[in-house]
């Protein structure tokens, strides 16, 4: 009886050594095998991350590069103040020249006697600085109008 104990221990011993060793070995391989699938997953993910966050950059980077590129292209070769300035310095050019006062005398005519009507050489220059005014100061106007449409 000791002796058929002894044999059936050897059997479930042999047993347990057939079976159980290879299928530890098995559920070792599956073990690795679900670990290195994790950190491909991980990896995999990481990748996706930064590539989404690339991705979010360039469209911020492109938006303001359009945003200022938009601005440039509708911003005049001329800004509105220099064109204003230079208007009010032809303004006042124009104001502050000295006009003859001697009427139209051959002299102050440019050697031409009469050649200017009743009021003299200063009254007809005086007309055509207003008239030039008054076109550059439309001109200025148009400009301006254009320029804040949107």
């Amino acid at each position: 009886m000791i002796q058929n104990n002894n044999t059936l221990m050897s059997d479930k011993i042999q047993s347990t050594l057939v079976n159980t060793i290879p299928l530890w070995k098995n559920q070792m391989v599956l073990a690795l095998g679900l670990e290195h699938s994790r950190q491909a997953a991980s990896a995999q993910r990481e990748v996706a991350d930064m590539t989404q966050r690339t991705a979010e950059k360039n469209a911020d980077a492109l938006k303001m590069a359009t945003v200022d590129i938009a601005r440039e292209s509708e911003r005049g070769v001329v800004d509105i103040e220099t064109l204003q300035h230079t208007n009010q310095s032809l303004i006042s050019t124009l104001d502050e020249r000295p006009s003859d006062s001697g009427g139209g005398t051959a002299e102050t005519s440019g050697g031409r006697a009469g050649a200017f009507p009743s009021g003299g050489r200063a009254q007809t220059e005086a007309a055509g600085y207003s008239r030039i005014k008054t076109r550059y100061f439309s001109v200025f106007v148009i400009y301006y109008r254009r320029k804040q449409r949107p």
